[in-house]
C-alpha cells in the first residue's frame, strides 16, 4: 500500500494507512498495531517512518522459527543466514541487517581461531 499510495516511509499517514488497508480487508485495529509496531511518530501525531532495525529483527525471528530451522534445531553459517535474510527483507531496509540485530534472537558462535 505504501508504494502503491506513493507515500514515503518516512512519513506513512496513520488514518490514510489504515483506510487503505481495511478497503482489503484488514481491520483498522492490526494496521494500526503494526504501524506502531514497525514504525515510529514522527509528526507526534498522525506520520509515521519505518523502524528498518524492528522490521529486519522481526524477519529474522520468523526466519529462525519458520519450521524447515525450528523442528530441528538447525544451525547455520553467519554469513548463510545474513544472506537468507536480507534476500526476505524488503529491498529499502536490507541494509540495515546487521548480526548486532540478532541479540536475544539468536546464539552467535564464533568458529575456533575467530576474534
Amino acid at each position: 500500500v505504501v508504494e502503491a499510495k506513493g507515500w514515503p516511509l518516512s512519513a506513512v499517514p496513520l488514518g490514510d494507512a489504515c483506510d487503505a488497508l481495511e478497503l482489503d480487508g484488514f481491520p483498522r485495529p492490526l494496521t494500526a498495531y503494526a504501524l506502531k509496531r514497525f514504525f515510529e511518530r514522527v509528526d507526534g501525531v498522525s506520520s509515521f517512518a519505518a523502524r528498518a532495525a524492528s522490521i529486519c529483527a522481526f524477519k529474522a525471528e520468523r526466519l529462525l522459527d519458520a519450521p524447515a530451522n525450528a523442528a530441528n534445531g538447525a544451525k547455520w553459517r553467519l554469513d548463510a543466514f545474513l544472506d537468507e535474510w536480507r534476500a526476505i527483507v524488503p529491498e529499502p531496509f536490507r541494509d540495515a541487517c546487521e548480526a548486532s540485530l540478532l541479540a536475544g534472537l539468536a546464539l552467535v558462535e564464533k568458529a575456533a581461531g575467530e576474534n
